[in-house]
């Protein structure tokens, strides 16, 4: 850090720098659908700790997952889009309070 807090010229040292420090990709190559493949993600996730889903202080999680495909089949067999297409739809996770009246807040 130069003066005033002012970052040094040059480039940026990568020592202790871990947001969004890699991507992997685990695919099929004919495009199937398959619970291998997450089994495989959650696999190579865990083999990372830094991007494991832990964070620093060894309780929360820094965001660290899997992304996959949504899965609009199975939302149409269980009534979820209620006759709707799935392109109107969205799908969010949202992680509430334990607390019952923290959640109700929430």
């Amino acid at each position: 850090m130069g003066a005033l807090g002012t970052p040094e010229p040059g480039p940026m040292p990568l020592v202790g720098e871990r947001d969004a420090c890699g991507v992997g990709f685990i695919a099929d190559t004919k495009r199937r659908n398959n619970h291998d493949i997450v089994e495989r993600a959650l696999y190579a996730l865990g083999c990372m700790e830094h991007r494991g889903g832990c964070g620093g202080d060894r309780v929360s999680g820094d965001g660290a997952g899997v992304m996959t495909a949504v899965p609009w089949k199975l939302f149409e067999e269980e009534g979820a889009l209620a006759g709707k297409p799935a392109e109107s739809m969205g799908v969010a996770m949202a992680f509430l309070p334990q607390d019952e009246a923290a959640a109700a807040e929430a």
